[in-house]
């Protein structure tokens, strides 16, 4: 019982620095897009409950922001943080499904990519040549990015 316990506790501990680092990094994208002109910059919140030995998401949500743009559309944002490459797996199939609905009725679906918790990327989607089974690195996502920040 005690191991358990232990086990549990290590658990939670390693889900809190992710939590952490999750809020750190989508701080940091909203404050990406306020400095970069967009507006009414508002979190999608989900709830979440602690369930089998994780934090799980109570309810399914199309993306991480959604804001105004210079322009009066509809910005829809989803937020990545990798330190390798940016997989299309990285990706649920709603929120791929939500980013190109926004893109299609002629609003903004941007992603956010997070690396070493400094850098961000701020890539327009659909991203060139990113798509089912594919990855993309940082060097080659720089030469898309609309704005890069450290």
């Amino acid at each position: 019982m005690e191991s358990m316990t232990v086990e549990l506790f290590r658990d939670s501990v390693r889900n809190r620095g992710n939590v952490k680092l999750g809020l750190r990094v989508e701080d940091a994208a909203m404050r990406l897009l306020w400095r970069y002109g967009y507006n009414c910059i508002e979190k999608i919140y989900t709830g979440c409950v602690y369930k089998c030995r994780r934090w799980v998401p109570v309810k399914r949500v199309s993306g991480d922001f959604k804001a105004i743009s210079k322009d009066g559309k509809h910005v829809h944002v989803e937020v990545k943080c990798r330190d390798g490459k940016l997989c299309w797996s990285d990706f649920k199939a709603h929120q791929i499904e939500a980013l190109n609905d926004v893109s299609l009725a002629k609003g903004e679906s941007l992603v956010i990519w997070a690396r070493n918790r400094f850098d961000l990327l701020l890539l327009r989607w659909p991203i060139e040549g990113f798509g089912p089974g594919k990855s993309i690195c940082w060097e080659m996502a720089q030469r898309f990015a609309l704005v890069f920040d450290r």
